[in-house]
């Protein structure tokens, strides 16, 4: 945590002892589940706009990532390509198979740029300027 800055866990199963002692700590815990049993993405960024936050970050795996493409939630995708192969790995979002490439995201890119021997990439999604 940071000193002075809001932080909030969002979570999906209740947990009344990490609640307290997270809160201790000076987190604010809110419990959003959806019918999955995971945190309800689009109810935890109305959450979020409630409490001013208009802008939100995302470093995840491919299945988190992949959540929220599927639920429309992305406007901007900021990625890094680094100059190294690594065999299969894991895809950036877990999304597909797509019978047909209609089926895929539309992105468009608005910057690239070299940071240190990596690639900097800033792709939009068309019609995504509000939610």
């Amino acid at each position: 945590f940071i000193a002075g800055r809001a932080c909030y866990i969002y979570a999906a199963a209740q947990n009344d002892q990490k609640k307290a002692t997270l809160e201790a700590r000076g987190a604010t815990v809110i419990y959003l589940p959806n019918s999955q049993g995971k945190v309800d993405l689009k109810a935890m960024l109305h959450d979020l706009a409630h409490r001013g936050v208009n802008e939100l970050h995302v470093e995840a795996g491919n299945r988190l990532n992949g959540s929220f493409v599927r639920e429309g939630l992305v406007d901007e995708m900021l990625v890094y390509l680094a100059p190294k192969m690594l065999g299969t790995g894991r895809g950036l979002t877990n999304m597909g198979p797509f019978e047909a490439i209609s089926e895929g995201l539309d992105l468009t890119f608005t910057s690239t740029d070299r940071v240190g021997p990596d690639l900097r990439i800033v792709a939009r999604v068309p019609g995504r300027d509000s939610f």
